[in-house]
């Protein structure tokens, strides 16, 4: 999940600061006397310093005129997950996390082999999109590179994102072309299917035909699109009553860039999903493998 993400520890306030204004731990330098009317006013910047071509400038990330933000990450661990808010979605809590969200200059430290990378897309009230790039320990990226924001002022963003990573979700193998009927399947590795209309749920599919089951809660009366991403060989998703013996709802099985989407009106209660892969070639060959994702919509 994207709320498990590593979070590094804040640099030192000297490191910290040295990024943006130099870092001084002496006052032997004696005080320059100024006459009256000559130099800069107090505060003005010192126009005698060359900051160079390669200076660091923040670049802003959330404006007053910014109307959504999407983020899509991958890591080793965790698989594929995104998420994705219009301004008037957002929490009061997420608005003042986003309203932080600042550039920073990339350390100067290793890559870990492990570590999660983050795309953050910003769309602005006439349309354009500015990307960024984050990556725990704000380590470096290669030249000419997205700007980097500062993982620790995206981390309280994240915090508010409950979202499911492609690794969270379970797959069952089967050899049969017929996707499981779940009266007489054990579902105890069925995981929650967060109800945020933001998240981008990632799910991986393996080499074989499986099964992957999720349970999903309605606090009201609602119609749902149910929406898949990336279309690896055939799948397909059933809507099932808690008890698992009446089908409520399936999919037209989806390929390609053709993935399905379900639309189903739900009543107050919980319900079981599964989410089916079937090889094209048949069950008896391994088929493509990857992250896939489900995304909860409200009908419009």
């Amino acid at each position: 999940m994207i709320r498990r993400f590593l979070v590094p520890a804040f640099l030192p306030a000297c490191l910290s600061l040295s990024l943006f204004a130099g870092c001084s731990t002496s006052n032997d330098t004696a005080p320059t006397a100024v006459s009256a009317g000559e130099g800069p006013a107090p505060g003005a910047p010192d126009a005698s310093v060359d900051a160079g071509p390669d200076a660091f400038v923040e670049v802003p990330v959330w404006k007053e005129t910014s109307v959504q933000i999407a983020i899509s990450s991958s890591g080793y661990w965790e698989g594929a997950t995104g998420y994705a808010k219009d301004r008037a979605d957002m929490s009061d809590e997420q608005l003042t996390a986003v309203a932080g969200l600042r550039t920073i200059q990339p350390r100067d430290v290793p890559r870990p082999a492990d570590g999660t990378s983050i795309e953050v897309r910003v769309t602005d009230q006439d349309g354009s999109v500015a990307t960024f790039r984050a990556e725990e320990f704000n380590v470096p990226a290669a030249a000419g590179a997205l700007p980097t924001i500062d993982y620790d002022t995206l981390k309280p963003f994240l915090a508010t994102i409950q979202c499911l990573a492609a690794h969270d979700v379970p797959s069952v193998a089967r050899t049969t072309e017929a996707p499981v009927d779940p009266a007489g399947a054990d579902v105890s590795s069925a995981v929650a299917l967060p109800a945020d209309t933001g998240c981008v749920n990632g799910v991986f599919v393996p080499y074989q035909c499986s099964d992957s089951f999720l349970t999903f809660d309605v606090q009201a009366p609602t119609t749902y699109d149910i929406v898949s991403g990336r279309c690896l060989e055939n799948l397909s998703l059933r809507i099932y009553s808690n008890d698992r013996t009446t089908l409520l709802a399936t999919s037209v099985p989806g390929s390609g860039d053709a993935c399905f989407t379900l639309r189903h009106t739900f009543d107050v209660g919980r319900y079981l999903l599964v989410m089916s892969k079937t090889n094209a070639a048949g069950c008896s060959v391994d088929g493509k493998t990857g992250d896939t994702s489900l995304r909860i919509q409200k009908a419009k």
